[in-house]
């Protein structure tokens, strides 16, 4: 039996972090780690992979995966935007670019 490859979207990483968080309360390391190993699948295209790669890395060193997920994917602009202070405070700390600002 032979597996055809399979795209998968960053909303649907998204929502395969929430269902690992919310339905089977998986601690983040695990949902990272689960992540990952579809980053590497020989059969799975993820859309973004990069972005997704460096969102996870934010996400593993404490930032909310789909703050770090809007972050990473704006990787071409000079800024990212967000009345969220905490999400300013802990970009910064972890070196995000592009950087988190106020608008």
């Amino acid at each position: 039996m032979t597996s055809e490859p399979v795209f998968i979207s960053k909303t649907v990483i998204l929502e395969f972090q929430w269902v690992l968080r919310s339905v089977y309360r998986l601690s983040p390391e695990a949902i990272a780690s689960a992540i990952e190993s579809l980053l590497v699948a020989e059969d799975i295209s993820i859309e973004d992979a990069s972005a997704v790669g460096q969102a996870i890395h934010w996400f593993k060193n404490g930032m909310d995966l789909a703050d770090a997920l809007h972050i990473a994917s704006s990787a071409h602009a000079d800024a990212f935007l967000t009345f969220d202070t905490s999400l300013r405070r802990r970009a910064a700390t972890l070196g995000a670019r592009p950087s988190a600002i106020e608008p």
